[in-house]
């Protein structure tokens, strides 16, 4: 009889974790083991994306023709005012240069009118006026009928006196970081170089690119959360632009094919700076609610099937299961429990309807 009492003890003991009256050397053969009820947690998918950080408004200032600046006001990363003076240029020198190594007939390529007798001033100027070739140079050659000298100036000659328009002063666009210099003091500057570029560091975006096989996830507004190297904490902002058309882009391990998305920052302070690397954490519109078990209360058969063991009424049992999402808190089951369930945590090696002594926590009303 009294072993019997005993073993209602170790029963009640593996249901409710009570130990009072039983015998030390009884517990010492029950292996302790957690148990708790599945959580439901709110599941939200997010997707990693790498980009670099950008001015949403830049402007680059070309001149037409080289210039030999006098004086260079403004360097990278000064902050320019929309209208301030930025260069001065040498013009009667730029003219000088430009006269000796450029011909005067590079004015009418293209134009049709290359190999043409312009020895006739006048004629000249009738073919430039009907061909718009006067508007063509910022109306440089506008004038040009009203001071027609003798008859011996030759076209070329005159073409050559007056050449492109050469700015005298250059001024900033917009107001902004200057973030390149193309033109240096007494270099001739070269046109295919933007003299200043400059960007509105008061308004950035993030240009990240996204794995084809996640961009269906992604939407418009969005929230996504940007960190980086190059700036401390993190910052805000939201999905504004999605590229219509991917592109093969060679990572680490292989080419795979992208799409670039633009994420608009909330709040940018001066620490960012164009071309900083960024991560972004974007969390997508899908949500819905999951229930959460501990990877170490799943387990898997010769079958490769996933189970977990229950306590339930005197005994311990096996119940198959269905797993999802694998996420870092813990793996998701889709099918064989609810809420109510007890499980047991680091339950390997334990067999069914073995006796147990449960230490975790349980659910009010269990």
């Amino acid at each position: 009889m009294r072993i019997k009492r005993w073993f209602g003890l170790l029963t009640m003991t593996a249901l409710f974790g009570c130990v009072g009256a039983v015998p030390h050397f009884y517990l010492q053969m029950i292996p302790p083991i957690g148990c708790m009820t599945p959580e439901t947690a709110l599941y939200e998918k997010k997707i990693t994306a790498n980009g670099d950080i950008q001015a949403i408004q830049t402007k680059e200032l070309y001149v037409q023709t080289p210039v030999l600046p006098d004086l260079v006001m403004a360097e990278v990363g000064d902050v320019v005012q929309k209208g301030q003076l930025l260069a001065t240029v040498d013009v009667d020198t730029t003219q000088g240069i430009l006269k000796q190594s450029i011909p005067a007939s590079q004015l009418f390529q293209n134009s049709g009118l290359n190999g043409l007798d312009t020895g006739n001033l006048n004629e000249l100027y009738t073919l430039l006026q009907s061909s718009g070739l006067l508007e063509g140079y910022g109306g440089i050659l506008e004038g040009m009928g009203e001071f027609l000298p003798d008859a011996s100036t030759t076209a070329k000659d005159l073409l050559a006196s007056e050449y492109f328009y050469i700015p005298q002063e250059i001024y900033a666009p917009i107001d902004g970081v200057v973030t390149q210099v193309g033109l240096q003091e007494d270099i001739l500057s070269q046109t295919s170089v933007p003299a200043f570029t400059i960007s509105d560091c008061s308004h950035f975006i993030a240009k990240v690119t996204v794995g084809e096989s996640y961009i269906s996830d992604i939407q418009l507004g969005d929230h996504a959360v940007l960190t980086g190297s190059g700036f401390t904490g993190s910052y805000e902002g939201y999905v504004s632009k999605i590229y219509p058309s991917a592109y093969r882009a060679a990572s680490v391990s292989a080419q795979e094919m992208v799409v670039d998305v633009e994420i608009s920052i909330s709040n940018p302070a001066p620490e960012l700076k164009p071309g900083f690397s960024v991560r972004a954490e974007i969390t997508t519109s899908e949500q819905r609610d999951m229930l959460m078990v501990p990877y170490e209360a799943v387990q898997q058969d010769e079958e490769n099937v996933e189970y977990v063991f229950l306590a339930v009424d005197s005994g311990i049992v096996r119940r198959d299961i269905k797993t999802g999402e694998e996420l870092f808190e813990g793996v998701e089951v889709v099918e064989g429990l609810t809420t109510s369930d007890v499980i047991l945590v680091n339950a390997q090696g334990i067999e069914e309807n073995e006796k147990v002594l449960l230490k975790g926590e349980r659910k009010d009303g269990d």
